[in-house]
Order: C-alpha cells, then structure tokens, then sequence
C-alpha cells in the first residue's frame, strides 16, 4: 500500500482550497459586474467578437445622431423654400395686376417698391444659415454666405452672386445609405441672369420707370424650381425616417447579440455561487482537518 507523505497531502488540499477560493472571488465580481466576460482573457474569441460589435453599435450610433440632424436640415430648408415660394407668388401676383395695362406710373413705381422688399426678404433667406452656422444653399463651401450682393446708390440691391460651390451636401443617415440634406442654390433659385434675383430685380426697375414686366414666365420657372425642391425634401425625408427605424433595429439586434455573449444569467450564476460557497466551506473544514493530522503525525 502506498503511503502519502504528508507534505503532498498538505500541498494537494491547500491547492483545492486557492482554486476554489479563486473561482469564488472570480463568480463574485462576475456577480458584481453583470458580466460573464471583463477582461479579454477571460475568452479571446468572444472577447474579440465583443469589440465587434461594439464598433459597428458606435458607428450606428453614430449615424443615427447624423440622421436626426439631417431630418432637422431637412426640415429648415422645407420652411426656407415654403417662404420663397410665398415671396415668389405674391411677386407674380404683384406683377400680373401691374400688367393689366390700367396702372398709373405712380402706381407701378409703388409696387416696384414692393418687389424690392420682396428681394430683401429674399437676399435673406438664400443665405439662411443652419443650427451648425453652415450656409445652407452654398453647398460644401458653407462656411461663407452662398450669395453676395452689390448695391446702388439707393440702397437697393442691383447684383447678385452665387459663391457656392454648386454641390449637394450629403450625410450618412445609417451605414449603407446617404442622403442630400440641401440643395445648391444654383438648383432652386435658378442660374445667372434667370436667377430669381435677376428676374426680380429686373421687374423691379421696369416697374420703377413706369414699364409693364414681361418676365412672368421666368418668374412661374423659378417658382417650379423652388417647388420641386420641396417635393425632394419631403422623398428625403421619407428616407431617413427609414433609416432611423432600420437604426433602430439593428442596434437592438446588436445590442441582444453583445448581450447574449458577454452577460451574465444571473439567476443561475447566483445558484452556482451558492453552491460554490458550500464546497469552499467543506473544503476548508477538509483541509483544517489534514492540517490537524499532519502536525499530529510530526508530534
């Protein structure tokens, strides 16, 4: 029969009394934490996995926030393009009572007046800027103003130039999807001498030395422009409130499968730690027990 030394008894309870006593300390913080995994050691493959997904959930997050500023954009530039379009009607609407051929040269001059309030109004609202200070209808050149204006001797605007740099400005709304979140100025004011700022001006100075305007075709194009650019505000809408919802989905997708690898079933992990405790317990008894024998047996 083979003898054990005592020295290996020893040794051999005192291992299974650090090992457990570790296990315990280890289901302790993992109680503590709610999580089953804290530290890349504690499993490399679901550790790396964690990181994962952690990065695309940044990068949803991420772009969902872009998406509520591009629904407010969006939105600005509705309410900017909705008053143009109001401006451009009563201007028509000015310029089709003073075509009737039965106004007095005082009476022109006088809505002239008016349409050059309505281009103030309007020199205003092109260089409208967003909540971030960007000029919305410069495109990517937002940190200047997208129009610039000269003035005559009165005070009154003569010229006006675009400075924009004609783009579209897009933004990522969710991680396979971009959406323009402005238009150019040169696409809803129109361009260069048929910009809403030329043809106003224009039936502004015919009204002002008594002539009839004969710009109410250019006036109706400016006036679809500006129309239709409301029509893509609302169709981009419509795609990011899309993309807030997919958002949506996939972060909670995310968020059940980082769940399911890295928290802790705290129901049974509380039931393991309990019984975890009574082994410790009788382990420790067991090993009070060797070490009473082996000083007995040195005695």
């Amino acid at each position: 029969m083979i003898r054990l030394s005592s020295s290996y008894v020893f040794d051999t309870a005192y291992s299974g009394v650090l090992k457990n006593r570790t296990s315990l300390v280890e289901m302790y913080d993992q109680i503590s934490s709610g999580q089953k995994i804290r530290k890349a050691s504690d499993d490399p493959v679901q550790s790396a996995r964690i990181l994962d997904l952690q990065k695309s959930m940044s990068n949803i997050e991420m772009s969902q926030r872009y998406a509520t500023t591009a629904e407010n954009d969006l939105a600005n530039e509705e309410t900017i393009l909705t008053q143009v379009n109001s401006l451009l009607l009563r201007a028509r609407t000015l310029t089709l009572q003073s075509s009737n051929g039965t106004q007095g040269v005082e009476n022109l001059q006088a809505v002239g007046s008016e349409i050059n309030q309505i281009i103030e109004q309007m020199s205003e609202l092109a260089n409208t800027k967003n909540s971030d200070g960007a000029y919305i209808f410069a495109g990517y050149s937002a940190d200047q103003p997208a129009y610039s204006y000269t003035r005559d001797a009165n005070g009154d605007i003569d010229t006006a130039s675009y400075d924009g740099d004609g783009s579209t400005v897009k933004k990522t709304v969710s991680p396979s999807l971009q959406v323009s979140i402005s238009h150019p100025g040169t696409q809803v004011f129109g361009v260069g001498v048929d910009d809403v700022f030329s043809q106003l001006i224009q039936t502004r100075d015919d009204l002002y030395v008594g002539v009839t305007p004969t710009n109410l075709d250019k006036i109706d194009d400016i006036y679809a422009s500006v129309s239709a650019g409301i029509s893509d505000i609302g169709a981009r809408t419509n795609q990011v409130e899309l993309a807030q919802e997919v958002n949506e989905t996939l972060l909670l997708n995310q968020q059940k499968a980082l769940g399911d690898i890295r928290d802790l079933d705290l129901p049974s992990a509380i039931a393991e730690f309990t019984q975890l405790q009574v082994n410790v317990e009788a382990i420790n008894n067991t090993f009070a027990k060797v070490v009473n024998i082996s000083l007995f047996d040195y005695i």
